[in-house]
């Protein structure tokens, strides 16, 4: 990989300096800054050197051999993560009797990576660069045995979340997950209804130990839309078993009034009689005015308009992964939305209002499913759909 610092093959024994080596350096420190700050007052000029930053830790992280996400075993692979790293050197472990060090496989600004060498213990480990600075890491690493090792790959927390969802609804269906194993591993995942499986993702050398996540926003393998019900995810290494891992209750459509509202009577159903000989092309539901209304379905805008003669302000939503068309009538105000703007399940499309030929019949959402597409064919009943809608709503 390019930009990466040289590996040097053998580890350093790393010992203490003796006491009187020690003293004589601090002597000479001593004497040094003295003549620094003597040619200062003589005014004699100091060249100005710039400095580098020093190397930081952050963080320790098991990448082979690994029983923990910071235990590893001789021989392990870690990673330490931090800044201004790219001058590192040397990696140095606790040992038994001494420190036990040796050169880093690779390094850039941000990371180390480093193979742990023999005799190295528990504890937190030091870096240095050419130029003698150091950092020692927050966290410790674990030194084990081999026989602590995983064998095999093992899920565990795991986690579907939301428990109930819509189709194409903001912030998809997050199913969240960590494994045991000793090594990256490629990990499978699965969204299955009974026996069938329905969508699945391959993930190549996924760490151990670490938190993953899953995204799913209701679309199956062959690009169509889930239908309604309960989905469940597996989750497995590659060519082997999948376990369970949670499940999601998936709706296709929301109930797009807000708040407290009722059907009306018979003169408010789909094909009632209206005055010239026409009849309703859709449902009324009543409710307060200001009441929010959100998409049923996501989508596409197809239109948005003032009708002053019977819609008033409306809006005209296409279903996502269908061809049905759904309408929105006698909102309180224009819609923020606009032509061909993308709407998610769920968000505001507007308010309930009284425009149009509403005004003397009281607040109310007027509503319509076109199967064919809006003014292509001819609408349906929209009751039955927003009672079962609105039960799960």
């Amino acid at each position: 990989m390019a930009g990466w610092a040289t590996a040097y093959p053998a580890a350093i024994v790393r010992r203490s300096s003796p006491p009187h080596l020690a003293t004589a350096v601090a002597l000479l420190g001593a004497v040094l800054a003295g003549a620094v700050l003597a040619g200062g007052a003589s005014g004699a000029s100091v060249p100005h050197q710039s400095r580098a930053q020093g190397p930081k830790l952050t963080g320790v992280r098991c990448l082979a051999h690994c029983a923990g996400a910071r235990r590893t075993t001789v021989d392990g692979r870690v990673r330490l993560n931090g800044r201004h790293l790219a001058a590192v050197t040397e990696v140095t472990f606790p040992g038994e009797a001494t420190e036990v060090s040796t050169p880093p496989d690779r390094t850039d600004r941000r990371r180390v990576l480093v193979t742990v060498p023999a005799g190295a213990q528990s504890g937190r480990p030091t870096v240095l660069t050419g130029s003698a600075a150091t950092a020692r890491s927050h966290e410790r690493l674990g030194i084990v045995a081999a026989s602590e090792l995983p064998d095999g790959f093992k899920l565990r927390k795991t986690s579907v979340r939301p428990r109930r969802a819509f189709f194409d609804q903001r912030g998809a269906i997050h199913a969240r997950y960590e494994f045991e194993a000793a090594e990256r591993t490629g990990v499978r995942v699965e969204v299955t209804r009974g026996s069938h499986v329905i969508r699945t993702w391959r993930h190549r050398d996924q760490l151990p130990f670490a938190r993953a996540s899953q995204a799913w926003n209701g679309v199956e393998g062959d690009g169509d839309a889930a239908d309604d019900g309960r989905y469940r995810f597996r989750i497995g290494a590659f060519g082997k078993r999948s376990s369970a891992a949670g499940s999601v209750h998936l709706y296709g459509n929301r109930f797009p009034v807000r708040g407290p509202h009722d059907y009306g009577g018979a003169g408010e159903r789909f094909g009632a009689p209206r005055s010239g000989g026409r009849v309703h092309q859709g449902q009324d539901v009543f409710a307060p005015c200001g009441t929010p209304l959100e998409a049923a379905r996501g989508g596409r805008v197809q239109a948005k308009a003032y009708d002053p003669v019977l819609y008033g302000n409306y809006v005209v939503i296409d279903g996502r992964k269908t061809r049905a068309d759904q309408m929105y009538v006698h909102m309180s105000s224009s819609s923020r939305l606009g032509d061909g703007d993308r709407v998610h399940t769920g968000d505001r499309v507007g308010s309930v209002g009284n425009s149009g030929n509403a005004s003397a019949e009281g607040c109310q959402l007027h509503f319509e499913i076109w199967p064919g597409g809006w003014r292509r064919g001819s609408p349906v009943d929209p009751l039955p759909a927003l009672r079962r809608w609105d039960g799960w709503s």
